[in-house]
């Protein structure tokens, strides 16, 4: 099972982040006797989908949601429609001061 520096490496994201999201709740990574943490398989599947939601934009607030809302799928289309919408708003205000 891979170290948080080996996990680090592989997502190209710091190990500080990595911690980050441990506190915030949206990873449970399973230690070994002397408190390293161990990836597992389902660590590994919820960090890539809290990198690929912050990639697409999704706020953590919505990301935590997402996940305490697993099973129901209409959360999910919900907060990232709106995710989409404000993207859609950032653009729209980024064209109009170009504009200016």
């Amino acid at each position: 099972m891979p170290t948080i520096q080996e996990v680090s490496r592989k997502f190209k994201v710091s190990s500080s982040s990595i911690r980050f999201y441990e506190r915030k709740g949206f990873l449970s990574i399973p230690r070994d006797k002397n408190g390293n943490r161990i990836f597992d398989e389902e660590s590994l599947t919820r960090l890539e989908l809290v990198l690929h939601y912050r990639t697409a934009g999704v706020s953590l607030e919505d990301i935590h949601e997402i996940f305490k809302n697993y099973m129901n799928h209409q959360v999910s289309v919900q907060l990232l429609k709106k995710t989409a919408q404000d993207l859609d708003n950032k653009i729209a205000e980024l064209e109009k001061q170009e504009y200016f």
